[in-house]
């Protein structure tokens, strides 16, 4: 059986269970049950089609993710269908035991209305990095594997770097030596991405800002003897208590040094 034969004939049983379990429902209730017996056999049905939802969405979800379908898509499309099918497959045996339990959606939204605005409000963050995470991983910027650059103002100017380990709906990680960074989605969609080979650049850049007190050649001479002559320092802008400098930093260099160096000074 083809993947999609399979993802189809999933979804048609799950509909058909759904009308078997409602038309049960109707029937004992209406014919075979007692008053006072109806919420007992109202529970009951909704446990076993739970149950047997949950497994159906489960098996298909395992299918997804297995090398058969592999064969057909890639892994990052083959984890967003599993996950989006997922979503589908729950919402779908939500509603169905809501209706078996006679309780109507309507009423909900109407009831929770407040209450979802609220809860919007308080999770706007959680849903911006969902969103991010579902257009990084339909656009697919950037590859698992690769090694990337990241910079954009929510970093303070600061430019990171590293091989991409995972995306995911909230996160995106990259590992950098052993250093392992995870970076919210929502600050990578609006990020300037830099896409390299492979390995590793020569050079991380840093933007910083540094008070007119101290001389930008005084900093660039102390990071340059730290590094063997391989940092550079050059004047990028002008504001009204400091300049903003960029510097440019061996790879195997500790970004620690560039703070040492200018609390000293400082100091």
């Amino acid at each position: 059986m083809s993947p999609w034969r399979r993802i189809g004939l999933v979804a048609v049983i799950l509909i058909l269970l759904s009308i078997t379990f409602n038309l049960a429902h109707d029937t004992a209730i209406e014919h075979y049950v007692p008053a006072q017996y109806n919420r007992l056999v109202e529970w009951g049905l909704v446990i076993v089609w739970c149950l047997i939802g949950f497994a159906l969405v489960r098996n298909l979800n395992h299918f997804i993710l297995s090398k058969t379908l592999r064969k057909h898509i890639d892994t990052r499309t083959a984890r967003l269908l599993s996950r989006l099918l997922s979503a589908i497959g729950f919402v779908f045996i939500v509603l169905v035991a809501l209706n078996l339990l006679q309780i109507r959606l309507s009423s909900l939204l109407v009831g929770g209305a407040v209450t979802g605005v609220i809860v919007g409000i308080g999770a706007q963050s959680t849903l911006s990095n969902l969103f991010a995470g579902l257009i990084l991983l339909t656009l697919r910027p950037f590859s698992v594997g690769q090694y990337i650059t990241l910079r954009t103002s929510l970093f303070s100017g600061i430019e990171y770097g590293g091989t991409v380990h995972d995306v995911n709906w909230y996160y995106t990680i990259l590992i950098d030596g052993d250093q392992k960074r995870v970076l919210p989605n929502s600050s990578v969609i609006v990020s300037a991405v830099t896409i390299n080979a492979t390995e590793k650049p020569a050079a991380h850049v840093f933007t910083v800002p540094i008070p007119y007190s101290v001389s930008e050649k005084v900093v660039g001479d102390e990071l340059s003897q730290l590094t063997n002559g391989k940092a550079k320092i050059k004047i990028r802008e002008f504001s009204k208590d400091a300049y903003t400098v960029e510097i440019q930093l061996p790879a195997t260099e500790s970004p620690s040094i560039i703070r040492e160096t200018l609390a000293k000074y400082q100091a």
